[in-house]
């Protein structure tokens, strides 16, 4: 569960919690099994949100010092009239900076993910069906 939780900290020094977080699982599994299986698969996907982040949202480095993120968009539009119209079809480089969420209210389930979840669910069930066999 922690994992799960702990990469969305990024912006409080990515740096100083899931560098450490990483070499300090890799250290753990190494003293505790004498060899790494499951940290670097861990540390893995740790890294690989702050990739994804990159090209969804932006992401911001070094937060409470640099209060400037960098990011791609993708602004790719299409419309559909006596002709279709593609516009904007190179990706971009973008600055982000933090806005305040103060008084704001966002989504706390959407669709996907409550489709997500039942796909999710109903794999796990046919896994263990199969498993039953």
């Amino acid at each position: 569960m922690i994992f799960a939780v702990l990469p969305d900290f990024d912006s409080f020094f990515w740096v100083f919690i899931e560098i450490p977080l990483a070499f300090f699982m890799l250290l753990v599994e190494r003293v505790l099994r004498s060899k790494i299986e499951y940290a670097d698969v861990v540390t893995f996907f740790l890294f690989s949100r702050i990739l994804l982040d990159f090209f969804a949202s932006g992401v911001l480095f070094l937060y409470p010092i640099i209060k400037t993120g960098v990011g791609v968009e993708f602004p790719l539009k299409v419309g559909f009239g006596s002709s279709v119209i593609v516009k904007d079809f190179m990706p971009r480089l973008v600055f982000i900076t933090p806005e305040s969420v103060y008084g704001k209210t966002f989504e706390v389930v959407s669709g996907f993910g409550v489709v997500t979840a039942i796909i999710f669910a109903f794999i796990c069930l046919v896994d263990l069906r199969f498993r039953e066999r």
